[in-house]
């Protein structure tokens, strides 16, 4: 198990140096290397009575390519209008990212996951036809006779057999 840098083992790492130990004796004792050992004396050395974990470095990485505010304006640009393409973004919001950089912000900050979008089956010629002539056959019902009907709303929608359209939700 890696050595954990926890205020209880620098504490430890202390009292086993101020025990006359050498550093290679409380690496082993400890399960870390001498450099560690050296590395949090040194630091206690430098800032006596600070808590050791808070002098740990904080490497924050690299900096977002997409700031806050920009991707606040994605964000409200998807909530209104959610099949955006993500990468017309860039150009209709004059953001100087790629949309590569959109999508990770989105998927790192936001609730939104991006999926293929569920696309209605094109009207075939034969289905046209069916639906005219359903419409030619009914044209001439008054609403009392609409009104013993039970309609039912059904539509088919293809997930990938039409192409890729992607969309954030």
């Amino acid at each position: 198990m890696p050595f954990d840098p926890n205020q209880f083992n620098l504490g430890r790492i202390k009292a086993l140096r101020e025990q006359g130990l050498s550093y290679a004796a409380i690496g082993e004792r400890l399960d870390c290397s001498v450099k560690t050992v050296q590395r949090w004396l040194k630091k206690d050395r430098q800032n006596p009575g600070v808590n050791l974990e808070d002098a740990r470095h904080q490497n924050p990485g690299r900096p977002p390519k997409l700031a806050d505010e920009d991707l606040g304006r994605v964000v409200d640009r998807l909530r209104s209008n959610p099949h955006t393409p993500v990468n017309h973004l860039p150009f209709l919001m004059d953001l100087n990212v790629q949309e590569q950089a959109i999508r990770r912000a989105i998927k790192n900050c936001t609730d939104y996951r991006h999926f293929k979008a569920a696309r209605k089956a094109k009207l075939s010629a034969n289905n046209i036809a069916d639906r005219l002539r359903y419409a030619n056959d009914y044209v001439h019902w008054t609403e009392e006779d609409w009104q013993h009907v039970i309609a039912m709303d059904e539509k088919v929608f293809s997930t990938a057999k039409d192409g890729k359209y992607n969309t954030l939700t």
